[in-house]
């Protein structure tokens, strides 16, 4: 009976923490942004409205790996503006996490992601951009993805939202990467402009073993227990 208690206790708050304290991180762009109160540089429109016809913003940053990488989950940093550019609650819809080929330095088609993503979204602190905003952490698990090594792929978290588009979220600045971003507006769900921002966005990309995996972690875990009990 204590050895079955054990291992459902093990495996209990593996489960919980699974996405945190297991989760291997693969690439950081680190935010600008370095605490409550600070400056979070540039920040880009990512959100579009929901409906017939697709109208906004989209951001991308683009990232690589040296050599072929398989990661399923993402995190990224940014901030909602209301009217008149003040502090706006969350007004996102649904997310969709989207990955896509790079198309001659741009990004092409789309090739991995999450549509209607599962986000889990924590508020860090205040950040300046003019004026005082919350800046929100968000991370989503997406299905497994392969970069293929020395390869450049875009990644774009982008926020849907009902028609109207106040408050609209902003993709914050991050570093540590080529200094490149890419914006686009689509107007009735067609690329009407598109511009380059000579700065990266913060993000981060890691890999969360699959449920099947933290379980025998688990069990390995509760049976090392066990024989410790017994040998003491």
């Amino acid at each position: 009976m204590r050895r079955l208690v054990l291992v459902l206790s093990v495996v209990g708050l593996l489960s919980l923490s699974s996405s945190q304290a297991l989760a291997t991180p693969l690439f950081i762009h680190p935010a600008v942004w370095s605490g409550n109160g600070t400056n979070v540089g540039v920040g880009l429109a990512s959100q579009t409205t929901s409906g017939g016809n697709t109208n906004g913003f989209v951001a991308f940053d683009n990232f690589s790996f040296a050599a072929a990488t398989t990661f399923n989950e993402v995190t990224w940093f940014g901030f909602y503006l209301g009217s008149n550019d003040t502090d706006g609650p969350p007004h996102t819809s649904r997310w969709d996490l989207l990955i896509n080929a790079d198309n001659a330095g741009a990004p092409g088609l789309l090739i991995g992601g999450q549509l209607n993503a599962n986000v889990l979204r924590t508020t860090l602190g205040l950040g300046l951009v003019g004026v005082p905003v919350t800046v929100y952490q968000f991370t989503a698990e997406i299905p497994t993805f392969t970069a293929a090594a020395g390869t450049t792929y875009w990644l774009a978290p982008v926020s849907v939202a009902p028609q109207t588009t106040v408050p609209t979220f902003f993709w914050i600045e991050g570093t540590g990467g080529d200094s490149i971003s890419d914006l686009v507006q689509l107007t009735n769900g067609v690329v009407s402009s598109q511009f380059f921002s000579a700065t990266d966005r913060a993000f981060s990309i890691a890999a969360v073993p699959e449920p099947a995996t933290i379980g025998l972690l688990a069990l390995g875990l509760s049976g090392l227990a066990v024989r410790r009990r017994r040998s003491s």
